[in-house]
């Protein structure tokens, strides 16, 4: 999708800068939650699947805007997301929150996503209960199964589906690198045709 989008229309735009910035993230990240999976180190892989879908959301933040392509130029230059506006609601600024309701307009699954994964940035329920491998209900004990590694009660399922997710949040930064895309070819056969 880089390739593509790189050479279509024969220009370069700042919004182009902006999505290597995306795809250069997405790798990175998609690496990094591979080897920690491979590694069976379910808690920090899951950790990495928030700023994942961040990613998208500040991809998906182009679109919301008025002038994408401006947008990709003052995000280069150091503005931050929340001094942009939403271009159908100018009073509301992209902040995370705004972007995740926002997004899950279209892909309702982000909200749960979101708030799923968050548990695992921020110390949580999830931090607790991962070590607990065995729990004996007849004398009251529980068994705790220290380690860097995964504990007894994460199971191929759980990973299963954080891979999902992580192409899930794939196919929505392709969607709309895609759009863009196909914007900059039509804009540039519009001019052309002039």
């Amino acid at each position: 999708m880089a390739k593509t989008s790189q050479l279509s229309s024969g220009k370069t735009f700042h919004l182009d800068f902006y999505l290597n910035g995306t795809y250069s993230r997405a790798l990175s990240l998609i690496e990094g939650f591979r080897v920690l999976l491979d590694s069976k180190n379910y808690m920090a892989a899951s950790h990495i699947i928030r700023p994942y879908l961040d990613n998208f959301l500040r991809l998906f933040a182009s679109h919301l805007v008025k002038n994408p392509n401006g947008f990709g130029n003052e995000v280069m230059k150091g503005k931050k997301m929340e001094e942009f506006f939403d271009k159908e609601n100018p009073k509301k600024t992209l902040k995370d929150w705004y972007l995740r309701e926002k997004a899950s307009e279209s892909h309702p699954w982000i909200n749960e996503v979101y708030k799923k994964t968050s548990g695992y940035i921020h110390f949580s329920s999830k931090h607790i209960f991962n070590p607990i491998s065995k729990v004996n209900k007849e004398d009251g004990t529980i068994g705790p199964y220290l380690t860097n590694y995964d504990s007894e009660t994460v199971t191929d399922l759980n990973r299963i589906e954080a891979v999902l997710v992580i192409i899930e949040i794939s196919n929505c930064i392709l969607e709309y690198a895609y759009g863009w895309t196909r914007t900059k070819n039509q804009d540039y056969l519009s001019f052309c045709k002039v």
